[in-house]
């Protein structure tokens, strides 16, 4: 789940300011300024993720980020076309984002305790960072044939498998000592 998630992230971010820039027209400094809304956004999402996660749990909280950033970053690219759709709909985008607040909360909780460090390292900053190394070359490829916004819109609908992924193999851990899931 986490190399989906840093595939989406870095997908959708690492062209926003190009297709700004060509498609829109934006300055540099103009595509600049939608990163701070964005992130702006980010911080909301970031704060809210764990609150939302220890009342609801946490597959039904990386559910509801995953599906609003596979909705909002396609909302960003076709139609955040004047500042009074990108400021709302960019926020958005930023706040669906939050789910990176939740993997080092979720992944501590699956690794049992003697293999915990290990386990993320290896989860997050190594095979999640294929996806942030790779994704956004997959993109530059796709969009020379069907345009970023398009090659945006594929890549964020990779969220689904996320999704799935979650709901099929991963398990709720919401209310639960580390003790208790070291026995799982």
């Amino acid at each position: 789940i986490s190399f989906i998630g840093l595939l989406g992230y870095w997908c959708i971010m690492s062209w926003i300011p190009s297709m700004l820039r060509a498609d829109r027209g934006m300055t540099i400094f103009a595509s600049s300024m939608w990163f701070i809304i964005i992130n702006v956004g980010c911080m909301i999402g970031y704060l809210t993720f764990g609150v939302v996660a220890d009342r609801l749990g946490r597959r039904p909280t990386f559910t509801i980020y995953w599906l609003a950033a596979m909705v909002f970053a396609p909302l960003f690219a076709f139609y955040a076309l004047s500042p009074a759709v990108m400021l709302p709909v960019g926020f958005c985008l930023g706040i669906s984002m939050g789910y990176f607040s939740g993997y080092p909360m979720y992944g501590s909780e699956l690794w049992p305790t003697w293999l915990r460090a290990t386990g993320m390292g290896i989860a997050y900053m190594g095979i999640a960072r294929i996806g942030s190394t790779f994704g956004p070359m997959a993109v530059g490829a796709m969009a020379d044939i069907i345009g970023v916004a398009k090659a945006i819109g594929v890549m964020a609908s990779f969220y689904i498998l996320a999704v799935i992924l979650i709901w099929a193999i991963g398990y709720e851990t919401k209310g639960k000592s580390l003790e208790e899931l070291d026995k799982i």
